[in-house]
């Protein structure tokens, strides 16, 4: 009886070892300029291959390892940012637009290709960051859709290996 006793105590200080190397962190993302929830924000953790994405609400959760403390914030069209972890396990960020990250490119039949509107001799359609985000999207594929004449958007899932 002793002896099961001391190897129910060893599995449980192991277990329990186990469990205390990472904690859940949870936080909200949204936009400084409105204040309204981001969809689809990458979080990732600094220093190592572990991230999520925000829900719908913009809300997040994830484990980190106890020997991480920052999290990375990144977004289209958004400033990145990393957020050091405090000693409470809620994370709260507000990221800003950034207008510089995103460039005005013209996509071409041929693959691999891309110009500049100046460089090419027809006329090319332009959409502005403006008609992007007058309705936040969770991605540019969703944003795009119906915004350009002739352009199809097709979605594909990749399964996870």
């Amino acid at each position: 009886m002793k002896k099961l006793l001391q190897s129910l105590f060893l599995v449980l200080f192991i277990a329990f070892q186990a469990t205390a190397q990472e904690r859940a962190v949870t936080g909200t993302v949204t936009a400084k300029d409105d204040g309204l929830p981001l969809p689809g924000v990458s979080v990732r953790v600094s220093g190592a291959q572990i991230g999520t994405q925000t829900d719908a609400n913009g809300r997040f959760s994830l484990r980190v390892p106890a020997a991480n403390n920052s999290l990375i914030f990144t977004y289209i069209g958004y400033t990145t940012q990393t957020m050091t972890i405090g000693a409470s396990n809620v994370v709260n960020i507000s990221l800003g637009l950034d207008a510089q990250q995103l460039q005005e490119i013209v996509i071409t039949g041929a693959l691999g290709t891309t110009q500049s509107v100046r460089s090419t001799g027809y006329n090319a359609q332009v959409v502005k960051q403006e008609q992007l985000n007058t309705i936040r999207q969770p991605n540019l594929n969703n944003a795009l859709a119906g915004k350009v004449a002739g352009l199809q958007v097709r979605s594909q899932s990749v399964a996870a290996l």
